[in-house]
């Protein structure tokens, strides 16, 4: 299977066997080394063993130091495959030398966990491998045992594995097969294409359905798609459109301008052939549009506002998702649906930034980090203030505001003027929008949530993924994860007062103390808000709005006629 692999590099372990003939031997298993030539070195072959287990026991027991794994991208079957040679090779206890190939680049980080070469660098990489000392060869071997248990163990992959049977059983009820390419689409109805935090929660949503071969498309308000939606979701691979729909906070009863949009909508619905629709925020006319073709529904709804008046129609809702439990128990009485709680998904390169932040000392001055569009419900000004609270009292800090500056000039430039009128020009510095607000982490010592109004910001998700201490008035569904004292700093409410308090308090933790906050939160947010978990949980979602719809419907009342 590898004989053009090994007739490529057989030259170049002939020229390194006859550099060090007596420094080192070859192990040559699965194959017969006679018909590529001799090398200059001891050399010992072994027959391929069909039995795995045999085979697993004899590397363990020959103790390499390295094992080569050479492997071409030359075909479609190759560069599918899994990085077993990986894990032999932490079994063997060895190091892996790896063809720079697709399989392996997805595991190793060259001179980390292992060692990657170009197949025409072979003679190089060898080398590279030899002079590599037995201290710094045991600490790459450490690396890759620790990736392997963290990565490939059945314990760690237990979420990926029920994923798995969820998105089978989703491809099952919503007709995949039936679909063209095999793959069932998905719409999700977004109401607004700037990023903030519930349009990347749901375009998150989309982009892990796409990772289960679903097709999702995101649907925008009609009108231009904000250039920086567009990227986000081309990186992803996820197509997107515009429709005319309503946008409103709260439930509503359809009205005569509902009935027409949703017209439209089941027309646009019909002709894309839509299995199933995830809408984020109350959208009157999407639902009636699903309901009147049966297709499963799925409302987004992180905060809770009242009705206006009594609803008394139809239930239009499949089930109902809410990031805070406290928002998803309101939705559930006021709608009649089921809610499900299921946090934001935090990106491993978050949770990666834990073990490194560990070893950093707080900056003189501590910085806090506030992310989030500038308007007044996000207490960009109280916080400022208590900048200035913390400066009077003789405590220095900074504050990084980080979001959009655009939508909300008065209250961005009554932030602007109170910077100015207490003087802290060189404390409290404003961003505006940035794409990758993870940059910050890098300046912050503290996440700062100095809301009013919130259900469960994925900054503080972020924050507890990356080892970053979380200081929060308490809000929404904040108290549910962050624990005071234990997990963060909670506020005792949002006046500027409150939360100068929760700062100092939180410059004045020990590192002991500190190290004991992050290391709990950082626990509970991988339990939360891994990709893994929030996987899992969003197609265990889907199913139960496919269940629920068909209870509704009757079950034998698939979706509308899809082919």
């Amino acid at each position: 299977a590898r004989r053009k692999e090994l007739q490529t590099l057989w030259a170049e372990l002939q020229e390194f066997s006859r550099r060090h003939a007596e420094e080192v031997e070859f192990y040559l298993w699965g194959f017969d080394p006679a018909e590529f030539g001799e090398l200059h070195c001891p050399t010992f072959s072994r027959p391929f063993d069909y039995s795995y287990e045999r085979y697993l026991t004899a590397i363990r027991e020959e103790q390499f130091d390295y094992v080569v794994c050479p492997l071409f991208p030359d075909h479609d079957v190759k560069i599918s495959k899994s990085p077993i040679k990986y894990l032999e090779a932490v079994a063997a206890g060895a190091v892996g030398i790896f063809s720079d190939s697709p399989v392996y680049r997805r595991v190793i980080e060259d001179g980390l966990n292992g060692y990657l070469t170009a197949d025409d660098r072979w003679l190089e990489a060898l080398e590279r491998a030899f002079a590599t000392a037995d201290e710094e060869r045991m600490a790459m071997f450490a690396a890759a045992k620790a990736h392997a248990l963290a990565r490939f163990t059945t314990e760690s992959q237990v979420l990926e594995y029920l994923s798995a049977f969820e998105a089978a059983r989703l491809h099952a009820e919503l007709r995949s097969h039936a679909a063209e390419g095999g793959k069932a689409r998905v719409a999700y109805f977004i109401h607004e294409s700037a990023l903030g935090g519930a349009t990347l929660h749901i375009m998150r949503h989309a982009a892990i359905a796409r990772q289960y071969g679903f097709e999702p498309v995101l649907v925008f308000p009609a009108g231009p798609v904000a250039e920086e939606a567009q990227r986000f979701a081309r990186q992803r691979g996820l197509a997107f459109t515009g429709l005319p729909f309503r946008v409103t906070t709260h439930r509503r009863e359809p009205d005569a301008g509902d009935e027409a949009r949703a017209g439209q909508i089941g027309d646009w619905l019909k002709r894309e052939n839509i299995r199933l629709v995830h809408a984020v925020t109350y959208l009157a006319d999407v639902a009636l549009a699903a309901y009147r073709l049966r297709v499963p529904y799925v409302n987004t709804l992180h905060q809770h506002y009242p009705a206006p008046s009594a609803a008394k129609g139809t239930r239009l809702v499949s089930v109902v998702h809410s990031s805070s439990l406290r928002y998803a128990q309101a939705w559930q009485q006021e709608l009649g649906a089921p809610a499900y709680t299921l946090r934001a998904p935090v990106e491993s390169s978050y949770f990666e930034q834990y073990l490194e932040r560990q070893e950093r000392a707080v900056g003189r001055p501590p910085t806090f980090l506030l992310s989030g569009t500038l308007q007044p419900r996000k207490g960009h000004l109280a916080a400022i203030r208590a900048i200035g609270r913390l400066r009077q009292a003789g405590i220095a800090a900074r504050l990084l505001l980080v979001g959009y500056d655009i939508f909300v000039p008065q209250y961005v430039e009554e932030c602007r003027k109170a910077i100015r009128g207490l003087r802290l020009e060189d404390a409290v510095t404003i961003t505006g929008f940035t794409e990758r607000p993870g940059e910050y982490f890098e300046q912050a010592d503290f996440m700062l949530c100095a809301s009013e109004e919130e259900s469960m910001p994925q900054t503080i998700l972020q924050a507890m993924a990356a080892g970053m201490v979380v200081v929060s008035t308490p809000v929404g569904g904040v108290s549910e994860l962050v624990l005071d004292g234990f997990s963060g700093i909670m506020a005792a409410g949002s006046e500027e007062e409150a939360i100068a308090e929760a700062m100092r308090r939180a410059i004045e933790l020990s590192g002991e103390q500190r190290a004991a906050m992050v290391r709990s939160a950082h626990q509970t947010a991988r339990m939360v808000c891994s990709e893994e978990v929030v996987s899992y949980q969003l197609l265990k979602l889907y199913n139960a709005a496919v269940r629920e719809n068909q209870r509704v419907h009757g079950s034998n009342h698939p979706p509308y006629e899809q082919g």
